[in-house]
């Protein structure tokens, strides 16, 4: 497999990952300090959290490997600018959050130093 497949199969479920958080804190409820043992169990019971956190596990398992075939000075900025990308795209998305000009500036910023990183690691 593609060393840069690899990258994006990271960055997705990286992403993916961040889709199942924000569910689950659309769901949960702020509570106050005295309810934090709540806050815990609602949590560890809800599908949408151990789901993000077995995504969680996967990406991890995977990041090793990418690290077989790219130095760390390389992989790391390219797959965590991945993952803003995809988190951002679906926030726009999956839950309408607004885009504003400067978030277009920080995100063709952050495409452009994609490829630099890209090109370097050739």
């Amino acid at each position: 497999m593609s060393g840069f497949l690899l990258f994006f199969i990271y960055a997705g479920l990286m992403s993916f990952g961040q889709f199942l958080f924000k569910q689950t804190a659309e769901q949960f409820k702020v509570v106050s300090p005295a309810g934090v043992f709540d806050s815990i169990a609602f949590l560890i019971s809800s599908p949408r959290f151990l789901s993000a956190c077995v995504v969680y596990a996967a990406a991890t398992l995977l990041w090793v490997v990418v690290l077989t075939q790219f130095n760390l000075s390389v992989a790391y900025p390219v797959v965590i600018s991945l993952s803003i990308l995809f988190t951002v795209l679906i926030g726009i998305v999956v839950f309408a959050e607004p885009l504003t000009i400067y978030g277009v500036l920080g995100l063709a910023s952050v495409v452009v130093g994609i490829m630099f990183l890209a090109k370097n690691a050739q």
